[in-house]
């Protein structure tokens, strides 16, 4: 349920339930990772190489974030579709904050196509100080943008970022 902080600060946590394509997917990979955690402790698999346990916890990683999605859309990215019209009923503007770039643009990509009328500016840090700048301004000014999409290695050299949006989801 949602926390309430005073001054109108509230914090609310969901859960994400994963489509049956994502669990199987991340079963088999924590199975995976087990299997190598249990290999590793046995003396049977060299710690010194985590090339399996890498890329068992990477497969997690994937299905969590939303990249293996089989069955539509994926998980998380439903409950963003699901949630945003109702954070940008509030102030008509919010911020999507992901510490990954690759998640940003296809967040951009999913978005785009679910709200056609809407745009959304992002700040990565692969763009220069010019073109944040440039996307922040676009946000701040353009009714259609109503969601800002932040990497955290972005923010740097943005004025106002903070006080842009009412609504933040760290995704």
């Amino acid at each position: 349920p949602p926390r309430e902080y005073g001054l109108g600060i509230r914090t609310e946590t969901r859960l994400v339930v994963l489509t049956e394509a994502e669990r199987r997917l991340y079963v088999a990979a924590e199975s995976a990772l087990q299997e190598i955690k249990e290999r590793m402790s046995s003396g049977s698999l060299d710690y010194r190489d985590p090339t399996a346990a890498l890329a068992a916890w990477q497969e997690c990683r994937a299905v969590t974030s939303g990249k293996r999605a089989f069955e539509g859309k994926a998980a998380k990215d439903r409950e963003l579709i699901d949630l945003l019209p109702e954070l940008t009923s509030y102030s008509g503007k919010a911020v999507v904050y992901t510490p990954y770039r690759q998640t940003v643009d296809r967040l951009q990509r999913v978005l785009s196509r679910e709200f056609p009328g809407w745009t959304f500016p992002k700040i990565t840090g692969a763009l220069s100080l010019s073109e944040r700048r440039e996307n922040f301004s676009s946000f701040s000014t353009d009714q259609g943008a109503k969601v800002l999409l932040v990497t955290d290695a972005a923010a740097e050299g943005v004025d106002g970022l903070q006080n842009s949006a009412h609504q933040i989801v760290f995704f």
